[in-house]
C-alpha cells in the first residue's frame, strides 16, 4: 500500500470513528499535521479528533517526545555495537516474532538487551513476559484490596517474585544514571553503592507497578514508605482519569488557552491582556504598550513557565513587534506586569509568586482542597516547579503555610535560600479574599468543575488571577504535606469507576 493508500485509510478510519464526513476529516488531520507535525495515522491511534486544539498541541509534544526518545536509543545501540539500523530493527524484529511482550528500541536500550545473544536476549523477553503478567495481576488485586476482598498478605509471593525479577533485569547503567538523580534529595547516596542499588531497582519498580515517575518517586518520599503509603498517593494517570470524568477535556481550550480564559473572566485578571496573531494587530500592539509601559509575552499553549518573558515597551514599538511575531509566528499574548504586594514580593522579589487555589464545583457548593504555594528562586521570572520553584502547603482555611518547601529535586526548605524567608507558618494576606475569588470563578468556565488556580495579591491590595489550569498537577498537593491525596480526591468529586 503506497503513501496516499495509507493517508486515505487512515482518513476513512477517523471519518468512520468521529462521525464526520470524509473531505472534512482530511482537512481536520492536514491541518494538525501542518499545525503540529502529527502524522495520520499518529491522528489516528492517539484520537486526535476527540481533542481541543490545546490538547493537540501538548499530545503532539509527547508524539515528539517518543520519536526523540526512540532517536536517542538507536543512536546509543549504534554507538555501542556498531550495527546500523536495519541491524537493529532485525533484531528488535526477531524477538517481537516471538510474540510475548513487545520490545521497542526504549527497551532494548534501557535494558541493554544488546549486549546480549540471541538465546539469552529470547530469555529476557521470557522474563519480562513474566513481569507483565505479575503487574497484570497485581494491579487487579490492587482492586480488590481497595474493596476489601483482599488484603496485602494474599498478593506477598507475586509481590516477592515481582521483586526478584527487577533484581535481575535494571542493569548498572541505570542505577548509575539514578544517582544524579537521587543525590540531591539524599545526600550521600551516591557514595552508599549497596543503598543506591536498592534505591534505583525500587524506583523503577514502582515506575512500573505503580506508574509513579522518577520526580514523584523522590518528592513523595517514597524512599521511606511501605505500599499501601505508596497506593494512597495519586499519579499522573490516576489523576488525569479522575478529572476527566469531571471535567470535559474537549472543551480544554478555555483553560488551556490563556486568552479565551481571560476572555470568560477579565474583571478579575486586574490587568490588560491582547492576542497578537499577525502583522495586522500592530496598532492594538502599540495601543496597549502605551497603557503598559511593562509586559510579560505568553504562548498560546505553553506551561510550567515556558515562553513566558517580560519585556519594557520602549524604543522602537514596530521592531520589538515584529521580533516578538518572527519568534512566535503561530501567536502570542501579551499581558500587563503583575506588581505583587510587598508581602509576597518578599518570598522571590525576582517572580511573581503564586498560590495554586484549586477549587471542585459540584453544581451547587465550591469546595477549595489542599492549595499549596508556589516560590520563585533568586533570578527566576517564573515561579513553577519545573524553573526550580518550592512549594509550600497553604492551609485551606487560614492561608498559612503549614510545610516546610520542597523543590522538584526533592530538596527541603526550611527558608527560603535566596530572602532567607522562614516558609512554615508565613502567612498570607487577605485570605479570605483569595477564597471569596475562588468561589466567584470556580462555575464559570464551561465543561469545567475541578480547576488549579494561579492567584496571586497585587501591590493595590487583591487577589488577582495568573492563569487557571484545566490538569492541574498533583505533586504540589501531595509532597508538601507528605501525604497522598489520592482518597480526598475520590471522595471529593464521587469518583467510583476503576483507575487502572
Amino acid at each position: 500500500m503506497g503513501n496516499t493508500s495509507r493517508r486515505f485509510e487512515y482518513v476513512r478510519l477517523v471519518s468512520k470513528a468521529s462521525g464526520e464526513g470524509l473531505i472534512a476529516t482530511a482537512k481536520k488531520m492536514n491541518m494538525t499535521k501542518k499545525k503540529f507535525g502529527v502524522t495520520f495515522r499518529e491522528y489516528y491511534q492517539r484520537e486526535f479528533w476527540k481533542m481541543s486544539l490545546t490538547q493537540q498541541a501538548r499530545e503532539s509534544k509527547k508524539t515528539d517526545g517518543n520519536h526523540n526518545r526512540k532517536e536517542r536509543a538507536v543512536k546509543h545501540i549504534m554507538d555501542e555495537t556498531g550495527m546500523t539500523r536495519e541491524e537493529i530493527a532485525e533484531k528488535i524484529r526477531a524477538l517481537n516474532d516471538l510474540g510475548l511482550y513487545y520490545i521497542t528500541s526504549f527497551v532494548y536500550d534501557r535494558f541493554e538487551m544488546f549486549r546480549l545473544n540471541d538465546e539469552e536476549a529470547e530469555d529476557f523477553v521470557r522474563t519480562l513476559t513474566r513481569r507483565q503478567e505479575l503487574i497484570d495481576n497485581l494491579r487487579e488485586s490492587f482492586k480488590k484490596i481497595d474493596k476489601e476482598e483482599l488484603s496485602y498478605d494474599d498478593v506477598a509471593s507475586e509481590l516477592q517474585e515481582f521483586e526478584q525479577i527487577m533484581n535481575t533485569i535494571v542493569p548498572d547503567s541505570l542505577i548509575e544514571a539514578s544517582a544524579e538523580k537521587l543525590e540531591p534529595a539524599y545526600p550521600g547516596i551516591t557514595e552508599d553503592k549497596p543503598r543506591l542499588r536498592k534505591v534505583a531497582i525500587d524506583m523503577e519498580s514502582v515506575r512500573s507497578l505503580l506508574k509513579f515517575n522518577n520526580v514523584e518517586y523522590i518528592m513523595f518520599d517514597f524512599i521511606s514508605k511501605t505500599l499501601p503509603e505508596r497506593r494512597a498517593f495519586i499519579n499522573e494517570e490516576e489523576r488525569a482519569v479522575v478529572l476527566n470524568s469531571v471535567n470535559d477535556m474537549s472543551q480544554a481550550d478555555n483553560l488551556d488557552n490563556k486568552y479565551i480564559t481571560y476572555q470568560y473572566l477579565a474583571p478579575y485578571y486586574g490587568r490588560d491582556m491582547i492576542h497578537i496573531s499577525s502583522e495586522t494587530d500592530f496598532e492594538k500592539f502599540e495601543s496597549f504598550c502605551h497603557e503598559n509601559h511593562e509586559f510579560v509575552r505568553k504562548l498560546d499553549f505553553d506551561s510550567m513557565g515556558r515562553g513566558v518573558v517580560p519585556y519594557k515597551a520602549e524604543g522602537d514599538l514596530k521592531q520589538l513587534f515584529k521580533s516578538l511575531l518572527a519568534e512566535s509566528p503561530d501567536g502570542f499574548i501579551c499581558e500587563g506586569l503583575i506588581k505583587a504586594h510587598p508581602v509576597i514580593s518578599a518570598l522571590n522579589p525576582d517572580s511573581v509568586n503564586t498560590v495554586r487555589l484549586i477549587t471542585y464545583f459540584d453544581g451547587t457548593e465550591t469546595h477549595v482542597q489542599k492549595c499549596f504555594m508556589k516560590i520563585g528562586q533568586k533570578g527566576s521570572f517564573v515561579d513553577n516547579g519545573g524553573a526550580g520553584g518550592i512549594f509550600a502547603a497553604v492551609n485551606d482555611e487560614k492561608g498559612f503555610f503549614e510545610s516546610n518547601g520542597i523543590d522538584e529535586k526533592g530538596r527541603r526548605y526550611d527558608t527560603h535560600p535566596y530572602t532567607g524567608i522562614t516558609i512554615e507558618g508565613y502567612q498570607l494576606p487577605a485570605w479570605e479574599e483569595a477564597l471569596a475569588l475562588g468561589r466567584i470563578i470556580s462555575s464559570k468556565i464551561p465543561g469545567f468543575s475541578y480547576i488549579g488556580w494561579d492567584l496571586t495579591y497585587t501591590e493595590d491590595c487583591k487577589w488577582v488571577i495568573v492563569e487557571g489550569n484545566s490538569i492541574t498537577q498533583f505533586l504540589g498537593q501531595q509532597s508538601t504535606r507528605n501525604l497522598g491525596a489520592k482518597k480526598s480526591l475520590l471522595d471529593l468529586v464521587g469518583f467510583t469507576g476503576d483507575l487502572y
